[in-house]
């Protein structure tokens, strides 16, 4: 049983989506429901079999959930879980790339991965800036765009590109 707390003071409409991912990112299965959650409150939302989605040992170790709550279409919240400790999981070594460009107020920096990455973590080898979010999960086929205010006048595309740092559970140390 999946449960969705509201702790905010207001009744909440949301959405949810769960993704059953195998480590290459790919979705075996979707599952997806609505749901109102009252103020300061705690509701059972979806209800998972996933006994023959996770019958083996291999299927625990290779397969993981993806779950997004969004209001109105965007996402308030989100995450994963490894049904196995992640010292045990079976990861695939993720290459990530970055494609960094400047907007008007900001520099946007858009990470894809070949697979699941788990654990991705920006930061700059020198320097210091604000990332939109600096830590979260790549799942292959979707793109994480996070933004950089310029709020200082050295905060310039070529600044972020040369100082981004890249790193993740299951990074590529080879390339």
């Amino acid at each position: 049983m999946l449960y969705v707390t509201n702790d905010t003071p207001k009744d909440e409409k949301l959405r949810i989506l769960c993704r059953l991912r195998d480590r290459s990112g790919e979705v075996l299965h979707a599952y997806e429901a609505e749901a109102s959650v009252p103020a300061l409150s705690a509701v059972p939302v979806l209800s998972l079999d996933l006994e023959s989605s996770l019958s083996s040992r291999r299927d625990r170790r290779q397969r993981y959930m993806e779950y997004s709550l969004l209001r109105d279409g965007r996402a308030v919240s989100c995450g994963t879980t490894l049904f196995v400790r992640p010292k045990t999981f079976d990861f695939l070594p993720a290459r990530i790339r970055a494609e960094v460009w400047e907007t008007g107020d900001d520099v946007r920096i858009a990470l894809t991965s070949d697979c699941f990455a788990k654990s991705v973590c920006l930061s700059l080898s020198e320097g210091e800036c604000l990332f939109s979010d600096n830590w979260f999960d790549l799942h292959g086929d979707a793109p994480v765009t996070v933004s950089v205010a310029k709020d200082r006048p050295d905060i310039t595309e070529e600044w972020i590109r040369e100082r981004l740092r890249i790193t993740a559970y299951n990074a590529d140390r080879q390339g």
